[in-house]
Parts: structure tokens; C-alpha cells; sequence
């Protein structure tokens, strides 16, 4: 007679440990989501960043004040993108 309450606990375990991992496998989730939507945010500011500097690289001539602002406009809103903050202000 005591056979159907030991299986009764060991369900109620079961199924508490099965909704643990189910929140935490929703958290893992929604977090992977938030990391990846920060990666695309980043990606086009990235990718325009890389050109340009690879014209500098090409030819020093088309580096120009305004150029290198531009550069570090486009890093600046890559890393608000991935970190959500702005950088601190860099005294040049």
C-alpha cells in the first residue's frame, strides 16, 4: 500500500523539477534572444566602420577630420548597440 504514495512523491519531484528547467531554459532563451538582437543592431554600424577604415587603409588621402568622425560615429553606435550604453566621452 505504500507503493502508490512513493510514486505519487516522485511525480510531484518530477514534475517540480521539469517546470525549474522549463523557467530556466525560457530565461536562457530570452536572454540568447536580447544577445542576438544586440549582434544584428550592431552588425550594419560594424560593417560601414570596417569600409571606412579600410579607405583610410587604402588611401591615406580620403582620411580627413570629418572621415574619422564619421568612423567614430559608426564604432560609437556599435557598442551602444551591444552594451546599451553610451561610451564615455574620450577626450581627444
Amino acid at each position: 500500500m505504500r507503493e502508490p504514495r512513493v510514486w505519487q512523491i516522485v511525480s510531484a519531484v518530477l514534475l517540480a523539477l521539469l517546470i525549474v528547467a522549463s523557467v530556466v531554459a525560457g530565461t536562457q532563451y530570452r536572454a540568447a534572444q536580447a544577445a542576438q538582437a544586440r549582434l544584428e543592431c550592431a552588425r550594419p554600424w560594424l560593417a560601414e566602420a570596417m569600409e571606412l577604415h579600410d579607405l583610410h587603409l587604402k588611401d591615406p588621402t580620403t582620411t580627413s577630420e570629418q572621415s574619422q568622425l564619421e568612423l567614430m560615429d559608426q564604432i560609437t553606435k556599435a557598442y551602444e548597440c551591444v552594451t546599451g550604453e553610451k561610451p564615455a566621452e574620450m577626450n581627444h
